[in-house]
């Protein structure tokens, strides 16, 4: 039996007694009973207003349909019950009473469920979609008289509806599902509970918690015919519609209130929900707050957040591509702390913008080595010249120092990093830094041609430094000369680059070798320039040479040396021939440079020292 208002036909609750008004609007109530032949609720009259069957009394109830089951037409079940044995009426009664016992049990926890769900209709229309079957078959009896625990009958409940309706209410609490089953709901044959799923999968929790696939717009059009308005306006405002308004007299849960602070950004409200016992608000609170410009406040989110949700908040807030001095601290907490690389990158990612000047260095130490930190440092901090610098020799001294790591391009441009940076690291360096040092060079020469570095390049092509360092700086300092080459044998470059033309012997020597050519010398980079720079001499220099000629002599045995060497390149050679006879033309040097070719007549290069030696009796005999 129950009671229902004859004017808003809301059923009264289990305490109802004849006589009483409806607790909902104040108006008469009427008793209802189940009719025994089509199970509907009808008006405690003498017929059923469905079917037009006898109305029994409850008591007589479970008889009736038990009766029905074995096949009594409806006009004889109240006949045969009023001439039956109570004892067999009883009997009957507790026959259905199994079945009834065993519904009863999924439409409790259909009435549980509705706890978590927008729509509380779910267990009465449970209970009239199951007592019009009733009594069951036994084996759909045992089929169905099974114990489901709450959390498991979204996967072991025999009944769809219930499985259905649990996933969406576990998706509502948060709890840990198979969300796809869940989305699937979305397409639910099963109008209701595809209006179900529209509302739960349009929730903040839904949305940000489960990373729901359903197009946003589509959502939308969906939840405007929902029959649940209130929240469905506030979940269309979640998901930025802006036609949408909460209809004055809805009662919003703390879910959908949420929803609408979120949609309109409410920075008071959203940093109240900072402080929220539930993690997952507390990060939604913190990301909307982040896309609203307004991170300040976030810290301790950040702090007890899972690196996940870490990593999520970081990556938000690197890109807003802005300082966040408020932050600072527990950023670089973050950094200092962390053992997940992915939350370090994007800590220092962040902190890379507006990092103080002098705290550049240690940034690059908390970094990990991570080459996006270091091109972030370079491209994002802003660093004056000074601290450019000393960042950069930090990377030098750590062996770190690399010309082609992204942002270096930048770095080398007029204002940024200090012309004098290579000379001042030069010693600090390996030697495969020095590599990349004088690669750095070359990209601030082709943006300033700055004449101290260039005279430092140049001397660096005859240093002792290791092969592969000289090897780069021919290569670098060639290719910046291009179609002009600034370094030749002349009064005026020697005297730029070595101070005084006779000052450039010793160093040529030297880097020709002592009693054995470098094998260097026959890399294609350092044997056609060397070449060329020994051909094109000129002659303003022999006089200030002629004053050294203890030096040139030296020079001359190196040169005797590298001509005796047929490992190394003919060209190079035979132009240390016609170098002699280039130094022929100071009488001075003249029999220093006979010596050195008479050396070699008979050899492979016999032609070139010929040719050379004719040439300085062309020059006697003219004199």
């Amino acid at each position: 039996m129950r009671a229902i208002c004859e004017s808003c036909t809301l059923p009264q609750p289990p305490g109802w007694k004849a006589g009483d008004y409806c607790v909902h609007c104040g108006k008469t109530v009427r008793r209802e009973l189940r009719c025994f032949w089509c199970a509907k609720w009808t008006p405690a009259a003498k017929f059923c207003r469905s079917c037009a069957a006898v109305v029994v009394e409850p008591e007589q109830y479970g008889a009736a349909r038990m009766l029905k089951h074995a096949g009594v037409d409806r006009f004889t079940i109240p006949k045969m019950l009023g001439e039956m044995d109570p004892e067999q009426i009883e009997n009957f009664a507790n026959i259905y009473s199994r079945h009834a016992t065993v519904m009863t049990q999924h439409v409790e926890q259909a009435r549980l469920l509705e706890r978590s769900l927008y729509q509380r209709h779910w267990s009465a229309e449970l209970e009239e979609q199951l007592i019009v079957e009733l009594p069951w078959e036994e084996a759909r009896l045992r089929e169905l008289d099974v114990q489901v625990p709450a959390m498991e009958i979204h996967k072991r409940s025999p009944i769809p509806l219930l499985r259905s309706l649990a996933g969406l209410a576990r998706l509502h609490l948060g709890d840990p599902i198979d969300n796809g089953e869940v989305f699937e709901l979305y397409n639910s044959p099963h109008v209701e509970v595809r209006s179900e799923a529209i509302l739960q999968l349009s929730t903040w929790r839904a949305i940000f918690g489960a990373g729901v696939p359903i197009d946003q717009r589509e959502m939308v059009r969906a939840l405007r015919e929902s029959p649940c308005p209130g929240p469905a306006a506030a979940h269309r405002i979640l998901l930025g519609d802006r036609e949408a308004q909460v209809p004055a007299d809805a009662v919003l849960s703390a879910d959908d209130e949420f929803c609408v602070d979120v949609g309109t950004r409410n920075v008071d409200r959203l940093r109240a929900a900072l402080r929220s016992d539930d993690a997952l608000q507390r990060h939604v609170a913190a990301k909307v707050l982040i896309d609203a410009g307004e991170p300040g406040g976030i810290d301790e989110v950040l702090l007890a957040a899972t690196g996940e949700r870490q990593l999520e908040l970081l990556k938000k807030l690197s890109m807003r591509r802005k300082p966040v001095p408020d932050l600072r601290r527990t950023l670089t907490k973050i950094a200092e702390e962390t053992k997940d690389r992915g939350v370090l990158s994007a800590a220092c990612h962040v902190l890379c913008f507006g990092v103080p000047p002098g705290e550049a260095v240690r940034l690059a130490e908390l970094s990990g080595r991570d080459r996006t930190i270091y091109q972030a440092l370079l491209q994002r901090a802003e660093l004056p010249p000074e601290y450019l610098a000393e960042l950069c020799g930090h990377w030098v001294e750590t062996g770190e120092f690399n010309a082609g790591q992204w942002g270096m391009d930048d770095v080398a441009k007029p204002g940024r990093m200090p012309l004098d940076f290579v000379p001042r690291q030069w010693s600090k360096a390996s030697d495969e830094v020095r590599v990349e040092l004088i690669a750095f060079a070359e990209v601030q020469l082709r943006h300033a041609a700055d004449e101290g570095l260039h005279r430092f390049l140049v001397q660096r092509l005859f240093a002792p430094d290791a092969e592969e360092v000289v090897i780069q700086t021919w290569k670098c300092l060639y290719r910046w000369y291009s179609r002009e080459v600034q370094l030749v044998v002349s009064k005026a470059a020697l005297t730029r680059f070595f101070d005084a033309p006779a000052a450039f012997l010793p160093v040529l020597r030297r880097f020709l070798g002592d009693g054995e050519p470098p094998a260097m010398l026959r890399e294609m980079w350092i044997r056609e320039p060397l070449a060329k720079l020994i051909r094109y001499s000129e002659d303003d220099v022999l006089s200030e040479w002629a004053a050294s000629p203890r030096e040139v002599e030296a020079l001359f045995d190196a040169m005797s040396t590298l001509m005796a060497d047929g490992d190394q390149d003919f060209t190079l050679r035979y132009e240390c021939a016609g170098f002699a006879a280039f130094v022929a033309q100071e009488p001075r040097l003249r029999a220093a440079a006979r010596l050195l070719l008479k050396a070699h007549l008979g050899s492979d290069i016999d032609y070139h020292c010929k040719n050379a030696l004719e040439r300085i009796d062309r020059l006697e005999g003219a004199e």
